[in-house]
């Protein structure tokens, strides 16, 4: 017998009678998005999340895309960024020359964005991985599925109204940067200094004549 050892379930009981429950889970559907084309190999779809009711999703459980699409090519890739700047890889498959052009219509689902907040855009990417052949994408949507923490701890319930901006360091990166730099401009002029005292010559001293006068004094 393999595990964790023997069971305790007088503690599973007691566990059970302050169990508290999980928030009803919710969902929505963002429908409308901002479509772009960097290249000819990639589309990026962005949709904006903004909760406007009272039964906002603060904390995410699974996101699903409802995607229609025909594709000319042998390789694509399906990537999701979230607004907290996480990406999940939904599909990166090869696709049988012979069945091309490929027609599929369906959902793909991911949890690799559990716990997170879902305020913010939401940016789907969809690239050919190879130069030849294209793909057409004829409907496409984001659905959120999560739930709405009310408690104290969770402080993002009191701005569900506006949207998820990712925290950047870049605010202290160039104070660091600055540091970095005036260390090596330190090192460096140490170093300098001390090769110069090093093999500096030594000026030449002035030789002053000095007379001197003998005087013979008898006694």
């Amino acid at each position: 017998m393999f595990g964790f050892g023997l069971l305790n379930a007088d503690k599973f009981v007691q566990l059970a009678l302050n169990h508290s429950t999980v928030p009803a889970l919710l969902s929505v559907s963002v429908d409308q998005f901002t479509r772009r084309i960097p290249d000819s190999q990639i589309q990026e779809f962005e949709f904006m999340y903004n909760c406007t009711s009272n039964t906002c999703i603060t904390t995410l459980e699974h996101v699903d895309i409802s995607m229609n699409f025909t594709t000319t090519t042998d390789h694509m890739k399906v990537k999701i960024i979230s607004p907290s700047n996480t990406s999940s890889v939904i599909m990166d498959n090869d696709l049988s020359q012979d069945g091309l052009p490929y027609s599929r219509e369906g959902r793909i689902v991911t949890v690799h964005f559990w716990d997170e907040v879902p305020q913010g855009m939401w940016t789907v990417i969809i690239q050919n991985k190879h130069l030849r052949g294209n793909t057409s994408v004829h409907k496409i949507s984001l659905t959120l599925y999560g739930t709405k923490r009310s408690n104290s701890d969770f402080q993002y319930a009191k701005s569900c109204e506006k949207p998820h901006v990712p925290r950047t360091d870049s605010g202290w990166k160039w104070q660091y940067n600055l540091f970095i730099i005036l260390g090596i401009l330190a090192i460096v002029g140490i170093m300098v200094y001390i090769f110069w005292k090093k093999f500096k010559k030594p000026e030449p001293r002035a030789i002053h004549n000095v007379h001197y006068t003998v005087v013979n004094k008898s006694r």
